[in-house]
């Protein structure tokens, strides 16, 4: 029932398999879906394309700073989950921090939330040294490209933060890895509402709840944010996967009626 198949890049082996394909499950960059799309297909085959998409992370100043410590490093743990372990490479992993709360609070939870994510990166392996160079070079395209920009560092180069009063609409365009971060504060959603288009996928939360997030999505028509999930979480797949119902829709269903 089952066949994995591994083969060379090669056009004509990929173009001869969807040729006969009922359905295809597209999974690459925007410039691979783009290219594979354009091969010949049977007149009903249905496509399911995973491009490239950006997420992001909520966060409650107030919820952070009431957490205990056993909540504290839970949150700690799940972000290092969501971000630091295929180093911001997977599609749900965040780039980009939205604090909600006063400006006093905010920088407070800021201390407090980053401080812990500090202490964990030491307790783990040392970054490589490549990893800080791109880091430090992104952080200088930066500078340059992004008006307003301004940086923020705790101790050394585990973590790139750069902070922004108001979000480039292209701001996804932005985004680094093995922990480099743009943050801004945004207490009404209008900063979310102007920036989010199709390429925005999951946007986890601390502090915030879930499901008057999924509303506010919903009531904005807001084009992007497919899974509004808990931090710690951004990296579970499930069956239903950028806005997919992946099973139903890889399906055919005999009507009865």
């Amino acid at each position: 029932m089952t066949t994995l198949l591994s083969y060379p890049r090669d056009d004509v082996i990929t173009q001869s398999l969807s040729a006969i394909a009922d359905v295809r499950l597209l999974w690459g960059g925007d410039q691979t879906i783009r290219h594979l799309r354009h091969m010949p297909v049977s007149p009903r085959c249905v496509d399911i394309a995973f491009a490239d998409r950006y997420s992001l992370c909520l966060l409650s100043a107030p919820a952070v700073l009431s957490a205990d410590s056993k909540a504290l490093l839970a949150l700690s743990n799940g972000f290092y989950n969501d971000a630091f372990l295929l180093d911001q490479n997977a599609c749900s992993s965040p780039h980009l921090i939205l604090w909600q709360g006063t400006e006093l609070e905010v920088k407070a939870a800021q201390e407090r939330f980053w401080g812990a994510i500090q202490a964990l990166l030491v307790s783990k392996e040392n970054l490589p040294g490549i990893h800080a160079v791109d880091k430090y070079a992104h952080l200088c395209r930066t500078a340059i490209l992004i008006k307003g920009a301004k940086a923020a560092s705790i101790e050394d180069n585990r973590i790139f933060r750069v902070a922004l009063d108001e979000l480039p609409e292209n701001i996804a365009e932005y985004r680094g890895r093995y922990g480099f971060f743009f943050e801004t504060i945004d207490n009404d959603f209008s900063q979310l509402r102007r920036i989010v288009n199709a390429k925005y996928q999951t946007l986890t939360c601390f502090g915030v709840n879930s499901d008057v997030l999924a509303e506010m999505v919903v009531s904005g028509a807001l084009p992007g944010i497919d899974r509004v999930v808990r931090v710690g979480k951004a990296l579970d797949i499930g069956v239903i996967w950028d806005g997919y119902d992946i099973i139903r829709t890889l399906s055919r269903i005999i009507a009865v009626v």
